[in-house]
């Protein structure tokens, strides 16, 4: 299709989901008033981790399928569309031949850890334009009009009941389209009406994918309802819309008993954020560390002139956030409000400013988060919603690190061009495991027998040639 963007590779999607917003907006002039405003751009920064590359290739995976499936210039598709135009509302046959079977996929981690940052990311990348209204250029094939909603994101932070997940994604659609659709569907007499209908909405305005933001731990807990919910999720799939959940750890328990969505959501991918290890000092630190790469690299994000002992600044900074993403930042943001707030020139944070940010208004919230998610235990307690990690014992609440983060260092075409070429090891080293595997089923038993010889022949005498055996 024309409209869609063009293929990427993994190493273009690495390269396109870096963003840093200061680029070319400050300089040396700049004033403090300049520099406080372009604090305010630390929520669109973004350095790549290999789970977002991931996450954004499969996405691009799936919309590029969505569309071939839904080609409107294809005439047993025309069909279909015009089925669906004329349903008004009545329930959808289901595994419609027009459209292939999606899938989706779950992001799941507590507050902070960088579940809408990532999704946002990969948003901007994937889907680069949201709407594409062909007018009347798809007359001559039957259509009048066609206004085309690649990817649709709703936040979900209430109970989720069938009602209120229709009328949430009718409410973005009439946001996005100027349309009345909420009031159509709040008309319905039964809520799978009403779900036929959004259903319909959705294939109409050939939605792709759908991204439901902001699951807390009871949004799919109504026992009475949670099953329509499930076969909500079900039928979008079937029809080729790809469903992709975000939220709290606690939000997915009613979809994990569920062996058949668990299936369709691991067709995109589960992926499970977690929080940070911080380091308590600076002689703690550990380079190979993805939580140092990453506070490393979220320290990019400077508007002040310089950072007096860095590597303190960020282990007090690290140690306060207590592992959590969005906590450190906030906490690294507050230490550059009160360094320019001195106006001196040039500007540079201190490590008093990094312990004086956990006491701003905004930095009070952030250190008690911290704290609960560094400590555990009765601190966690205060919130019903913090999770240890399920995956290590004996350990507090929270220590686990994300995966890696690209490697650190300023010099961005460097880290970039570091992460490409793991991603090409990668790759090699599956070729080369298929290629080792080929060639020892075609070894007979004496061909074993005489290579194990010689490698120990050659072991004895301390020329072992390293890593695996060569035939």
């Amino acid at each position: 299709m024309h409209h869609l963007p063009a293929w990427r590779s993994q190493e273009e999607l690495i390269r396109q989901l870096y963003f840093d917003p200061l680029e070319g907006r400050l300089s040396e002039s700049s004033s403090v008033e300049q520099r406080m405003r372009l604090l305010g751009e630390y929520k669109a920064a973004f350095v790549p981790t290999a789970m977002a590359v991931d996450l954004a290739y499969m996405l691009q995976m799936e919309i590029h399928q969505a569309m071939d499936a839904r080609d409107p210039r294809v005439s047993d598709k025309i069909l279909e569309l015009n089925k669906i135009a004329l349903s008004a509302g009545e329930p959808i046959a289901k595994e419609a031949s027009a459209f292939h079977a999606a899938g989706g996929a779950m992001l799941r981690g507590d507050t902070g850890v960088g579940k809408s940052a990532t999704l946002a990311a990969v948003s901007r990348v994937v889907f680069p334009i949201h709407l594409v209204d062909y007018g009347s250029t798809l007359e001559k094939y039957g259509i009048a009009r066609l206004v085309h909603v690649y990817f649709l994101r709703i936040d979900l932070n209430s109970k989720g009941s069938t009602w209120t997940l229709a009328t949430a994604i009718t409410g973005a659609l009439d946001k996005l389209l100027g349309t009345n659709y909420t009031a159509r569907v709040g008309r319905a007499r039964n809520h799978e009406i009403a779900i036929a209908d959004v259903l319909r909405i959705l294939l109409q305005h050939h939605v792709a994918v759908l991204i439901l933001d902001e699951l807390q731990d009871k949004t799919l807990q109504i026992a009475n309802q949670a099953i329509d919910v499930l076969e909500f999720f079900r039928h979008l799939m079937n029809h080729g819309v790809a469903v992709i959940l975000s939220g709290h750890p606690k939000a997915f328990t009613l979809v994990e008993s569920n062996t058949q969505l668990m299936r369709r959501f691991s067709m995109i991918g589960d992926y499970e954020f977690f929080r940070g290890l911080p380091t308590a000092s600076p002689s703690d630190k550990d380079p190979s560390s993805e939580w140092d790469q990453f506070t490393e690299a979220m320290m990019w994000f400077r508007v002040v002139d310089a950072v007096e002992d860095e590597s303190t600044v960020r282990a007090n900074l690290s140690e306060l956030s207590g592992g959590s993403n969005g906590i450190f930042t906030v906490l690294w943001i507050e230490a550059q409000r009160i360094a320019l707030s001195r106006k001196s020139s040039p500007s540079a944070v201190t490590v008093k400013d990094a312990q004086k940010a956990a006491t701003t208004p905004r930095g009070k919230v952030a250190k008690k988060l911290g704290t609960a998610f560094r400590l555990g235990g009765l601190e966690a307690s205060k919130y019903d919603d913090i999770t240890p990690d399920p995956r290590i014992t004996g350990v507090k609440a929270g220590h686990q690190v994300q995966d890696p983060v690209i490697p650190q260092g300023k010099e961005t075409p460097d880290s970039i061009k570091a992460m490409i070429a793991a991603s090409e090891r990668g790759r090699k080293a599956k070729e080369k495991k298929a290629k080792a595997k080929e060639t020892v089923a075609d070894l007979d038993a004496d061909d074993l027998r005489r290579a194990l010889k010689e490698e120990l022949d050659a072991d004895l005498v301390g020329l072992a040639p390293q890593g695996a055996l060569k035939f």
